[in-house]
């Protein structure tokens, strides 16, 4: 588990991922047993992916809420050309706590995609 501090916000990873069972790629709510009373836990997936090498990494302490728009400081990491992967489906996430008072957010911003939150 990973604790960042953003801006007087705080911002946790939860849990990450690399078969997730989610095919789409989507943000959505979700209940998490380790997300506090004042937070929400929110699972972004970047879907269905044809072989390993795929993740998503935390680049640094950068979040904000931005409008209707959770903005992270993540990157979605593919393989490189020509990397030795492993040749099997894989759908990575990683599963995020923001404030509470995020929830209302209509998106997830992260530092190479947007992904609506379904409801």
């Amino acid at each position: 588990m990973s604790l960042f501090h953003y801006s007087g916000d705080t911002f946790r990873v939860l849990d990450e991922g690399l078969n997730c069972t989610v095919y789409e790629p989507t943000a959505e709510l979700v209940s998490h047993a380790e997300s506090g009373d004042n937070e929400q836990a929110i699972i972004i997936a970047m879907g269905e992916r044809s072989s390993g090498g795929y993740y998503f990494q935390v680049q640094t302490n950068n979040a904000e809420l931005a409008g209707t728009t959770i903005k992270l400081d993540i990157t979605q990491v593919a393989p490189e050309p020509g990397m030795i992967t492993t040749s099997a489906l894989t759908s990575p996430c990683i599963t995020v706590a923001v404030p509470k008072a995020w929830q209302t957010a209509e998106s997830v911003a992260i530092n190479n995609a947007e992904f609506s939150i379904a409801r």
